[in-house]
């Protein structure tokens, strides 16, 4: 569940903060105001272990990075300070800090969307995400019913532009401009842990043989 407090905090007010509070709520800021987080349940936690394995194993590690674990991203400085925890992050190797907070922006930006999300908070943080400059933003959402991923890129003129997929759909995959790969949908929205990391290891080799 995600609450924005009535409370306006400076950055270094916000840094001094602990990462999480005695209940296991994170914390964001947007442009000043406090946005509590509640903890993660297993299915969450579950899909993004699985994404985040598959982008691990098919990426090259000398050149990309994936970060986990609501990773902090400081999108904005003082007067409205921005702070966003990202799923998951992929990014240059280059541009990983060896501590601290990302500072800059990340080529793909991954949400798993939970029951309790915030549509409204949903979008902010993606129009956050775009226009500090990242390339890709996704949102898996996964229910009983449904399995989609949103895939949001920006256009040369900087128009926004939303392609979904459907798992089981028409498509097996996607190409990741920002990544320069294909990304296999059934992996990301649907499959299990040790499925991905066998697939993911398969397609690496099926390359490396090309």
């Amino acid at each position: 569940m995600i609450a924005t407090e009535s409370r306006t905090l400076t950055l270094d007010e916000f840094l001094a903060l602990p990462e999480q509070d005695a209940d296991g709520n994170h914390f964001e800021l947007d442009e000043g105001e406090l946005v509590t987080s509640s903890p993660t349940g297993a299915t969450h936690a579950r899909r993004v272990t699985v994404i985040s394995s598959y982008l691990y194993q098919l990426l090259d590690k000398t050149v990309f990075d994936v970060l986990t674990g609501e990773g902090g991203i400081l999108i904005a400085l003082d007067p409205k300070p921005i702070v966003r925890g990202i799923d998951i992050a992929v990014l240059l190797r280059a541009d990983t800090p060896e501590q601290g907070m990302l500072r800059k922006a990340p080529l793909v930006a991954i949400e798993v969307i939970s029951p309790s999300n915030d549509p409204t908070d949903l979008e902010r943080k993606r129009r956050q995400y775009q226009n500090f400059g990242v390339k890709e933003v996704w949102f898996v959402y996964e229910t009983a019913t449904t399995k989609t991923l949103q895939v949001y890129r920006q256009s040369s003129s900087m128009e926004t532009y939303a392609q979904i997929y459907e798992v089981p759909g028409p498509r097996n995959v996607f190409e990741s401009e920002a990544l320069g790969d294909s990304i296999d949908l059934a992996v990301v929205v649907r499959i299990g842990f040790s499925q991905a990391v066998q697939k993911s290891a398969g397609n690496r080799l099926a390359r490396k043989a090309r």
